[in-house]
């Protein structure tokens, strides 16, 4: 097919990048209402109908008991409050945790658009392109220190942990005139949701400090384990960009690319061979697809257009036709 420009041009136009945004923002405002709920039914619940606890300690803790922290410093007192917890953990949290992650990927995507933005016209004001900006910019120091870590990602995940670990835990400390090893220690138990509850905050300012901390120290954490892990494992994205740059281009493994034994190596071919021998991707997985794509492809041009698709809707209704008709013979 010809028009392939055409064709995204007009499906932009059709609205999709529209819906998108106003989807994200029906599922922002679902998600805010929900975790408004939480907190209203749970101020209800604890500081007038089951416990007597203030605002203060009531807040603190709905925010330790969303996060699964539990530190066990205020809990249920009375069996009707512990049956009402028992459901309002078990539906309430499961609610808000959806809600929560469709509020953190409705704010990436608008940080990663406002970023975009901002580049574009830092860009266009510069009358340069992004090679030009970035050289005039760059600090000689930074961009190296930036380039050391990038090599070396296990000692930036060591470097955030141990920025996390003194700045929280010196404010903690601060607050709560703890120790400061005492505050180092109560931001790495809290930040992996152990929460033993032997350390916990007990002023008014250090709980409302949790209220904010608490969902921050959880995602950080988290996040920083999960990188970890993927470093130790090979999985990174350093890792993954090594095994693809390592895999074998010789001659016979050029040869080998060409499957369907036509002397020539197309595109589909060569990325084939390149993921499945990097191992991210499976041969099956990636047949299935291309073999998708070539049922899509009416026209067979190795593009998908408008036109394919209106070829694909008449077919879909010639065949819905087709099995209507004998269905009606048999009446």
């Amino acid at each position: 097919g010809t028009n392939t420009s055409r064709f995204a041009a007009t499906s932009k136009d059709d609205g999709n990048i529209m819906d998108e945004g106003s989807d994200g923002q029906i599922k922002m405002r679902i998600a805010t209402g929900c975790l408004i709920s939480y907190f209203l039914v749970g101020w209800i619940a604890y500081c007038f109908v089951f416990e007597e606890f203030t605002f203060t300690d009531a807040t603190y803790f709905l925010m330790v008991t969303l996060t699964t922290v539990g530190y066990g410093d205020l809990t249920p007192t009375s069996q009707a409050s512990r049956l009402f917890t028992l459901f309002f953990v078990l539906f309430g949290i499961a609610i808000v945790a959806v809600a929560l992650v469709e509020i953190a990927e409705y704010i990436m995507k608008q940080r990663g658009a406002l970023l975009k933005k901002t580049q574009a016209d830092i860009i266009k004001k510069a009358g340069a392109d992004e090679e030009s900006v970035r050289v005039k910019t760059s600090n000689p120091f930074w961009e190296r220190a930036k380039a050391f870590v990038h090599a070396h990602p296990i000692i930036g995940v060591t470097v955030n942990f141990g920025l996390y670990a003194v700045i929280t835990g010196g404010i903690y400390a601060g607050i709560e005139n703890w120790a400061f090893m005492d505050g180092v220690y109560f931001s790495i138990i809290t930040g992996t949701t152990v929460g033993y509850g032997d350390i916990s905050p007990t002023s008014v300012g250090g709980r409302w400090l949790s209220v904010l901390f608490l969902p921050f120290a959880v995602i950080f954490v988290s996040t920083q384990l999960s990188q970890l892990a993927n470093i130790l494992l090979g999985k990174s994205e350093d890792s993954k960009l090594k095994a693809l740059l390592a895999v074998d281009l010789s001659l016979e493994a050029l040869l080998n690319m060409d499957t369907d034994g036509d002397g020539e190596i197309s595109e589909f071919e060569f990325l084939k061979f390149m993921l499945s021998s990097a191992g991210m991707a499976d041969e099956d997985m990636l047949d299935t697809l291309h073999k998708r794509f070539l049922e899509m492809d009416a026209d067979g041009s190795g593009s998908l257009t408008k036109e394919d698709i209106l070829i694909l809707i008449e077919r879909q209704k010639r065949d819905n036709d087709q099995q209507i008709e004998p269905d009606l013979l048999s009446q």
